[in-house]
C-alpha cells in the first residue's frame, strides 16, 4: 500500500505542473519536482522499515553513495539560485542566450549599480527581442541613470509602443520630460500613470513637484 500510495501522491501532485497547463513562461523547472518527490520519498521510506534489520543496514549501505551524490547535486544546484546574477547566467549556459534572462540580468545589474554591464544585457534583449518593451525600458532606466533624459524619453516611447498602458513606463517618461524642462507634459504622464496604478511609488511625490 505505501508503494501505490507513494506513486499517487508523485502523479497527482505533477499534474499541475506537467506541462497539461503552463504556468508563466517557463515549460518546465527544477522546483516543479520538489512536492511530487515527496510522495517517492514515503514509498521508498516505508519500504525500508518494512525490512527486518541485516536488511535494512544493507539497503542502507547500497543508498548511501546515492544520498552522497544526490547531496552534492543539492549542493551545486542550489548554488545557482544565490542571487539573480547566478540564476539567468546559469539559465543563458542551459538553455543558450535568451530574452527573458538578458532583461533580468539589466535590472539586476541597475539594482546594484552595475550600469556599464546593465547597459549591455538592455541592448542585447533589444537585439533578440526588437518588438518586446522591457529591453527599451532597462535602457532607458541606464539613460535616467546617467542623466541622459532625452535618450531616455526615446527609449521609454519605444517602450510604450509596445506596452501603452504599463504605469512604471509612463512614470518614468513623465519623469524624463520633467527633467527637460516640460513640466506640463511630465504632469499628462503623471496622471496617466496614476489612472493606471495608484499605488505606484513615488508617482504622487512627482505629480505634487510638477504641480508647483
Amino acid at each position: 500500500p505505501w508503494l501505490v500510495t507513494g506513486w499517487l501522491w508523485y502523479l497527482v501532485v505533477l499534474v499541475p505542473v506537467i506541462g497539461l497547463g503552463q504556468v508563466g513562461t517557463q515549460s518546465h523547472a527544477d522546483r516543479y519536482t520538489y512536492l511530487p518527490s515527496i510522495g517517492l520519498l514515503l514509498a521508498l521510506g516505508a519500504a525500508l522499515a518494512g525490512l527486518n534489520s541485516q536488511r535494512f543496514r544493507t539497503a542502507l549501505l547500497g543508498l548511501t553513495p546515492a544520498m552522497i551524490f544526490y547531496a552534492a547535486m543539492a549542493w551545486v544546484q542550489v548554488g545557482y539560485w544565490s542571487d539573480p546574477y547566478m540564476v539567468f547566467t546559469r539559465v543563458i549556459d542551459v538553455v543558450g542566450d535568451n530574452y527573458p534572462s538578458r532583461v533580468n540580468l539589466a535590472a539586476h545589474m541597475l539594482t546594484i549599480g552595475q550600469v556599464e554591464e546593465a547597459e549591455a544585457h538592455a541592448r542585447r534583449a533589444i537585439e533578440l527581442e526588437p518588438g518586446s518593451p522591457y529591453g527599451h525600458s532597462n535602457l532607458a532606466l541606464v539613460h535616467l541613470s546617467r542623466r541622459m533624459f532625452r535618450e531616455a524619453e526615446l527609449s521609454l516611447r519605444e517602450a510604450l509602443l509596445r506596452s501603452p498602458d504599463d504605469a512604471g513606463m509612463l512614470m518614468n517618461l513623465g519623469y524624463s520630460v520633467e527633467m527637460q524642462g516640460r513640466k506640463v507634459e511630465a504632469r499628462s504622464y503623471y496622471e496617466a500613470a496614476l489612472a493606471r496604478d495608484p499605488a505606484l511609488h513615488g508617482l504622487r511625490e512627482n505629480l505634487e513637484r510638477v504641480a508647483e
